[in-house]
């Protein structure tokens, strides 16, 4: 008997869920749907707009879509903002009525209806809805419209009625460049004083030519450059006009030109105006004022944006690290992952403080350039240097070599060269001394 009774049991429990699934369940969603629909101002879906007219008392604005790419037609031809249009057809499309008035004809201007601020057109392909956008309610929460020719005024969140009267540069596209900086294969930049040319190779290497010396440029340095021109955002449009390229390129900043894969070019003209106000313009229609910090880029020196690290290696690939300090010589190897000296009679080492001296040397750089070719090491205490460090991979191969010289006591520079830079150069004397008391302190206490 139980255990008919637990059948029994399942069935009728099975048949609850089928029927809540079955049919509740659709039921309240058509229920839902239905009042969402008898609250909602339209049932058009953003993805299905091809068309939006906002109608000012000043100007009218014009946003068409083509192959899912919007532009502005009216009251200039330009870009769109494509998130400031998704903002508006969600603001009107998904805009919800919270209340319904019906009052005389004789009282539509008390709601601003008889001469509307604003006239929002949306069309779609198979229909369109036409809102005409009143005054704020008394609180300003609310707004009033009336929808096509109905009679009915329809009271709904204020936010419609802020977005139907923005300005037209609100819907245009703010961004001035559109190129990748991965795409980037050349960086021209050129003003009244100097001309940089920074070109990338397949492996990613940054050079420029100084004479007949070819110097390798800093990545994080140029990159940030075009990073910068990236970022530009436009809070003022102007048309690119005889007048207005005139005012502009009477007293031009600068110019930039980027070279992208495919032999394709992108060049910027900038100028600034009595006020400081920062003006580009990229060759298309229109010329855009932008932050003037990014005139900062015309002052960059060849010493600014080359590579000016001492020593290039990869942290994993190197096996042996040695430094010799006026004849005396240090050595630690890896294996396995941790570091040891080569005389275990030295005691263990603090892995912890290899890599804090690793991440050190990566970042250390040369103050400045002396002579692109070190030509005589002995004038500069380079033939015997007193401290010299050596980097080594697994084979044994030497990776890197940082020789540091004479020191110049005045200023406390030191003369150094490396072995991927060929450089003479001077670097801090005490940074260098800070290099060798680390090394040195490796030991576990």
């Amino acid at each position: 008997m139980r255990f008919r009774s637990t059948w029994i049991l399942l069935l009728v429990s099975a048949a609850g869920l089928l029927y809540y699934f079955l049919v509740e369940q659709p039921r309240h969603r058509r229920s839902v749907e239905r009042r969402q629909g008898e609250t909602r101002l339209t049932d058009i879906e953003p993805r299905d707009v091809t068309r939006l007219v906002i109608e000012g008392t000043l100007v009218t604005i014009e946003l068409v879509r083509s192959d899912d790419e919007w532009r502005m037609t009216r009251p200039v031809q330009d870009k769109v903002e494509l998130a400031a249009v998704n903002v508006m057809l969600r603001t009107v499309l998904n805009c919800t009525i919270e209340r319904r008035l019906n009052p005389s004809p004789s009282r539509i201007a008390d709601y601003g209806l008889d001469r509307p601020g604003a006239v929002v057109r949306i069309a779609t392909p198979r229909e369109s809805l036409l809102v005409k956008v009143g005054d704020f309610n008394m609180t300003k929460s609310s707004c009033y419209v009336m929808r096509d020719d109905e009679p009915e005024v329809l009271l709904v969140p204020a936010g419609l009625r802020r977005y139907a009267h923005q300005a037209p540069f609100e819907y245009r596209d703010k961004k001035v460049v559109g190129f990748r900086v991965a795409d980037v294969t050349q960086l021209d930049i050129t003003s009244p004083v100097r001309r940089l040319r920074w070109s990338k190779a397949e492996n990613g290497r940054w050079s420029a030519y100084i004479g007949r010396d070819s110097i390798r440029g800093e990545p994080d340095e140029i990159e940030g450059i075009l990073g910068g021109l990236r970022a530009m955002r436009a809070d003022r449009l102007l048309p690119a006009d005889g007048p207005n390229l005139v005012r502009l390129l009477s007293a031009p900043s600068g110019s930039v030109t980027v070279g992208l894969r495919g032999d394709s070019l992108a060049a910027f003209v900038f100028g600034s105006d009595s006020l400081g106000g920062c003006w580009v313009h990229d060759g298309s229609a229109r010329i855009a004022r932008v932050e003037s910090a990014v005139l900062g880029i015309f002052a960059k020196t060849i010493h600014d944006l080359r590579d000016r690290r001492v020593v290039h290696f990869v942290a994993d690939s190197l096996a042996r690290i040695t430094m010799e300090i006026r004849g005396r010589t240090t050595s630690i190897v890896r294996s396995n992952g941790d570091w040891s000296f080569v005389n275990p009679g030295l005691g263990a080492i603090d892995q912890g403080e290899v890599r804090l001296f690793l991440q050190r040397l990566a970042n250390f750089k040369f103050r400045e350039i002396v002579a692109e070719t070190l030509s005589s090491p002995g004038a500069y205490g380079l033939d015997t240097p007193p401290f010299r460090l050596t980097l080594y991979d697994r084979r044994g191969n030497v990776v890197d070599r940082f020789a540091g010289g004479v020191t110049e006591p005045i200023r406390q520079l030191r003369f150094a060269t490396s072995r991927s830079s060929g450089h003479l150069g001077r670097v801090d004397a005490e940074p260098v001394d800070e290099l060798q008391s680390q090394f040195e302190g490796f030991r576990l206490q």
